[in-house]
């Protein structure tokens, strides 16, 4: 496949032939139609022109949206936008963001002990009051890693996601937070219920355009959670008026 050999300008060409010669159209799957997407994504990170670079990504993003609109499983779509934009990050990506002394004592210790939850939340943590947005993600797929169940983790890195721009990265970690805490017990879920809300609330907001029908259900939830909730009232009022 060219574009796993990162052969994106012959990718881009069979595939154009494909969606110009196809004469049913509705052979033409959204995952035919995310792949463009992906393929247009990772040559917009070459392209010198920056409002053809954005718009470029735009494009792209729309295309992606179709196959995951369409919940399609062909690919781990936010993976392979990630990958699409350089790939996944990088140890020299993160130390090249900003450091600090209590950084650095933290990572001193992950070192010592890679499986050491404590330190990697300090580190985690210190990662973003550096604003090293890169560090953070890194380190919060680290306690991922370890604690698959904890849901802290997913929802840490959502912050980390929003500052770098990167939405849909930021929809996918509050979907595996949401998913994580509906798994848990009752009682426990009780004690997320406001973060939960939120996490609905925000999974809505990303989807109002896209999805509406999960917008309408994630918004209704979130109101179900917590009725006081005002910015997801609106939102959910907006989304019933549609």
């Amino acid at each position: 496949m060219e574009y796993a050999d990162k052969n994106y300008a012959s990718a881009q060409e069979n595939m154009n032939k494909f969606t110009t010669v196809v004469t049913d159209k509705s052979r033409i799957q959204p995952a035919d139609t995310g792949l463009q997407g992906l393929i247009t994504l990772a040559m917009a990170q070459t392209e010198q022109d920056e409002a053809k670079k954005n718009q470029m990504i735009a494009e792209a993003q729309s295309k992606v949206a179709v196959a995951k609109k369409a919940e399609d499983k062909t690919m781990d779509w936010d993976a392979e936008m990630m990958k699409a934009q350089g790939g996944a990050i990088s140890q020299a990506s993160v130390d090249a963001g900003p450091t600090n002394a209590k950084i650095e004592e933290w990572k001193a210790k992950v070192a010592a002990n890679p499986k050491d939850v404590d330190a990697l939340v300090q580190l985690g943590a210190a990662y973003q009051e550096a604003q090293n947005w890169n560090g953070a993600v890194v380190t919060w797929d680290k306690l991922i890693a370890l604690t698959p169940t904890w849901a802290y983790s997913y929802y840490a890195k959502v912050f980390a996601f929003q500052q770098m721009q990167s939405h849909d990265l930021a929809e996918s970690a509050y979907q595996k937070y949401i998913d994580v805490v509906t798994a848990q017990k009752p009682e426990e879920q009780a004690q997320s219920k406001e973060t939960l809300s939120y996490a609905y609330f925000l999974v809505a907001f990303y989807n109002q355009d896209k999805n509406v029908a999960k917008a309408k259900e994630y918004a209704t939830k979130a109101v179900e959670l917590n009725p006081s909730y005002q910015d997801a009232i609106n939102l959910k009022q907006a989304l019933d008026a549609k």
